[in-house]
């Protein structure tokens, strides 16, 4: 966690400082069971070591890197909420609401899709 928070701190607009270190404190409230890494750079979050999500900060928005199959699996949410993606993240503006309700379905989407998968990234499941 502590590199998170030093992630964090680099961050040069304060607002925006304030914004993601909020927004990282309501993720680990909400999830707890989650843990924070720092991995590529950015921080990230994993369960029972998978990868359950991870973010990284522009200027202007934080990017949102959930597993592939998620992305897929909400994209249609995303576009009706019109948030800028991509083929595999999508942003968050700063200065805009962010969407927790979305953010919420989509951890709890992957956590219980990658539930039994033992590697770090995709879908190997225990047993395969």
């Amino acid at each position: 966690m502590e590199q998170i928070l030093e992630y964090i701190q680099r961050i040069d607009d304060p607002d925006n400082r304030l914004i993601f270190g909020d927004f990282i404190n309501w993720l680990m409230t909400d999830f707890p069971e989650l843990k924070p890494e720092y991995k590529w750079n950015q921080p990230m979050f994993t369960h029972h070591g998978t990868f359950i999500i991870g973010f990284s900060v522009a200027m202007k928005h934080f990017t949102v890197a959930p597993e592939m199959r998620t992305f897929e699996h909400f994209l249609p949410q995303i576009k009706d909420l019109k948030l800028k993606h991509g083929k595999k993240t999508f942003q968050l503006q700063f200065g805009q609401n962010i969407p927790y309700d979305l953010l919420r379905a989509l951890i709890n989407y992957t956590l219980a899709d990658k539930q039994n998968v033992t590697s770090f990234w995709g879908k190997r499941k225990v047993g395969e």
